[in-house]
């Protein structure tokens, strides 16, 4: 049976920075992003601590993890004020090509427009072309610009 996305997401709390790292790392590998521990415990656990900056949810079923999303706020001029970056959406292999990915999407623009936020941005991996796909189809559209980035500490 498909899983109801209000039955199995719910806000993360300091007790979940465990289970946040392993699903990180998962992700992490997946993507082929650098997976440093002390850098994701310290982003996550300060990100759990203070919503201010973000937020984070936890997508379980029947009680078991089985994926994540964070949001985390910005201010641009271009976009109006204040916006946010869906910095990390992951879902454990049996759970994607059912349509969460999209609730969970659909969800999250719903949480900003309450919050009043102007942008939503998405961060995605060139060669992920399955998120990408789904993306396009949610009326997301891929920027010209490039991001640099560049870790400060």
């Amino acid at each position: 049976m498909p899983l109801n996305l209000s039955s199995c997401l719910r806000q993360a709390t300091p007790a979940d920075l465990e289970v946040l790292l392993t699903l990180v790392q998962e992700y992490y590998a997946y993507d082929q992003i650098d997976f440093e521990e002390s850098r994701q415990r310290k982003a996550l656990a300060e990100l759990l601590e203070n919503s201010s900056l973000g937020q984070i949810w936890l997508l379980e079923d029947q009680g078991q993890p089985f994926g994540y999303a964070v949001l985390t706020f910005g201010y641009a001029i271009e976009s109006g004020g204040r916006d946010a970056i869906l910095d990390e959406l992951y879902l454990r292999e049996a759970y994607r090509g059912q349509g969460l990915g999209s609730q969970v999407l659909a969800f999250v623009e719903a949480f900003c427009r309450k919050e009043g936020l102007t942008g939503l941005y998405l961060v995605v991996e060139r060669k992920n072309l399955r998120a990408q796909s789904v993306y396009r189809k949610l009326n997301y559209v891929e920027s010209d610009r490039l991001i640099f980035g560049k870790f400060l500490d």
